[in-house]
């Protein structure tokens, strides 16, 4: 029969961590895409370029949202394992 080791609590901070990660990239997207929407408007690149750019970082904006959503999924669910793997462990004892 097999069997399984897990170190729950390192899964769990691992599962943590991820979404950590994640609630960071968060803020540093925010900020990264409002500069990129405002260039114009503060002032830093005026022109029909600076509203091309603009606007092809708005429509790129949502893939990089994905990824920060699939990252905090990730993180969930190897957190979840991890309390899991606790309570059916728990059972056997």
């Amino acid at each position: 029969m097999g069997y399984i080791m897990m170190d729950t609590e390192k899964v769990k901070k691992h599962g943590q961590d991820l979404m950590t990660l994640s609630n960071n990239l968060n803020e540093q997207l925010n900020g990264l895409f409002r500069e990129l929407e405002n260039l114009e408007r503060m002032g830093v690149w005026i022109g029909s370029a600076s509203q091309a750019y603009s606007a092809k970082a708005r429509s790129e904006k949502i893939q990089y949202y994905n990824l920060k959503d699939s990252i905090y999924k990730d993180g969930k669910t190897t957190y979840n394992a991890g309390v899991y793997m606790e309570t059916e462990m728990r059972k056997l004892l």
